[in-house]
């Protein structure tokens, strides 16, 4: 996640620089780091309730469960 997060501040700096507070991580990309992770990491899938897992599924699910501004 803090790669994807410093790849999205690199590609939209121009429009980040005027905001202020705490920028959500693009879903898609969120969704992207998830769904890899939990690939190479099953065991941790225990970690989570079923809803979330299931959520990372659903781009506006992210969306609706993201801080920050977008």
């Amino acid at each position: 996640m803090l790669f994807s997060s410093i790849i999205q501040i690199v590609h939209n700096q121009n429009i980040l620089k005027n905001k202020a507070g705490a920028i959500m991580l693009d879903p898609h990309r969120q969704q992207e780091v998830v769904s890899l992770w939990f690939k190479y990491q099953p065991q941790r899938e225990s970690d989570y309730s079923k809803e979330v897992i299931e959520g990372f599924s659903n781009i506006n699910w992210i969306f609706k469960h993201s801080e920050g501004i977008s």
